[in-house]
Parts: structure tokens; sequence; C-alpha cells
């Protein structure tokens, strides 16, 4: 029998070093905790479902 694994993960806009003068990326950010949402941004919470 498969095991199913759930984990919270949210997209986010990061850059590397300094915020102002380098490029951005969506990176997913995968939490460890109950929830990885940021509560000024609704739209930035997911769930990552892993069938093993």
């Amino acid at each position: 029998m498969a095991a199913i694994r759930i984990r919270t993960c949210a997209s986010r806009g990061r850059a590397d070093g300094d915020w102002y003068s380098n490029p951005h990326s969506q990176r997913l950010e995968i939490g460890v905790g109950i929830s990885n949402a940021i509560s000024s941004i609704a739209k930035d919470f997911m769930i990552i479902i892993n069938y093993e």
C-alpha cells in the first residue's frame, strides 16, 4: 500500500543578495511546521501531496 505524505509550501519572490539591486525569481519554499503562509498574502499558500 502506498503512503501519502502532505506538506505545506509557499511560492515566494526571492533575490540572491540585496533585495533592491538583484534579479528576483519565484521559489517554492517547503515548510516544516503547520503552515507556511503569510497572513497578508492570501494566494501564496499551497500543499504538496507526495504518493510514496
